[in-house]
């Protein structure tokens, strides 16, 4: 019929957060990226991942380490490393500082706090940071302090 009002959709009640603390960070992720209700801000922020992500995918890895993320109440990362990410890889966890910009190789899976897994890796400096990363045996993943190591298996 036309000019028939539409009924009204039912909200549905707001319910608590299962995991309250989870529920916090997550909101604080969203605040951080300029995320807003419409969910384009985040879209933004997902997209300029996303091709780096893809790009790795294809790429072969320069060395192979097992890699152990330390959990955020020892220093970890807050929230999980998503396809694309990278960091800083020191030799050492001191001073003189020395480190190559790399990506660890995740496929479709992000990489969490507490994390032990082994993984492909690719460095900007290619194959000169592969091998000083081999000769060195071990190295960190920093964040503006370490987040995590690494060690050399390939």
């Amino acid at each position: 019929m036309a000019g028939a009002k539409q009924k009204p959709k039912k909200r549905k009640p707001k319910t608590e957060p299962d995991n309250p603390a989870q529920s916090a960070r997550f909101i604080e992720g969203a605040k951080a990226l300029g995320a807003d209700e419409s969910g384009q801000a985040f879209k933004r922020a997902v997209d300029a991942i996303l091709p780096r992500a893809k790009q790795l995918q294809k790429m072969s890895a320069a060395l192979v380490a097992d890699v152990a993320m330390y959990s955020t109440s020892n220093g970890g990362r807050e929230s999980p490393a998503l396809p694309g990410w990278g960091c800083p890889c020191m030799v050492s966890k001191g001073a003189p500082y020395v480190g190559y910009d790399g990506w660890p190789l995740l496929g479709d899976t992000p990489l969490n706090p507490g994390d032990q897994r082994r993984l492909g890796f690719v460095f900007l400096s290619g194959e000169e940071a592969a091998r000083i990363m081999r000769a060195a045996g071990k190295f960190y993943l920093w964040e503006g302090r370490i987040i995590g190591e690494a060690t050399v298996v390939e």
